[in-house]
């Protein structure tokens, strides 16, 4: 196990969390490396990670109640607090805090915050909007379910490829698939 340089975003130290004690190890002394720590290091002001982003604050608050670190507890309640008060209006959640055409709701992320929300309830955690967030979250998510039960992805599809264009200044994005995807293309 390596630790992570210190520039290495939230999300790859959340990942790494939550993958260790998937296998039953302990983050906090895995292959000689405290993975706790490197994910309180993430901790910046109220929230966890890049004041743009919430996916950060998702998934550490899902990676802190995988760690079962009580000294991580204050840390969970910044991120919830953070990603709750991003709520859409329309009672989804987005990876990010930035408003333009692509960085809408989606039904991924939503799905992530409602069970960061219930992660945060397993860590006793409380926020005065969490009962209220999690019922229009599951409002929204179950909004975007499609009639044979799955949950699409062009939308999501769409705002990846918007961003790569424009946030990243690509002229070309290349998608390399087999045939079966192809109606789904078409949709974009």
């Amino acid at each position: 196990a390596n630790p992570f340089p210190d520039t290495v975003p939230a999300t790859d130290v959340e990942r790494k969390v939550l993958a260790i004690a998937a296998a039953g190890k302990d983050p906090e002394s895995f292959g000689g490396v405290d993975y706790t720590a490197q994910l309180q290091s993430k901790h910046v002001g109220n929230q966890i990670g890049d004041p743009t982003l919430l996916n950060d604050d998702i998934f550490g608050v899902i990676a802190i109640d995988a760690t079962n670190k009580g000294a991580l507890k204050a840390m969970a309640q910044d991120g919830l607090d953070y990603f709750l008060a991003h709520q859409g209006a329309d009672g989804g959640f987005s990876y990010t805090t930035t408003v333009c055409a692509f960085c809408g709701t989606d039904s991924n992320d939503t799905a992530a915050a409602i069970i960061a929300m219930y992660a945060a309830e397993n860590l006793g955690l409380s926020n005065p909007l969490l009962a209220t967030s999690k019922h229009k979250a599951l409002v929204y998510l179950l909004s975007t379910q499609k009639a044979d039960g799955g949950f699409g992805y062009a939308a999501i599809d769409l705002a990846a490829a918007r961003f790569r264009i424009h946030e990243l200044d690509r002229t070309r994005v290349i998608y390399v698939v087999d045939g079966r995807p192809s109606p789904h293309f078409g949709m974009l």
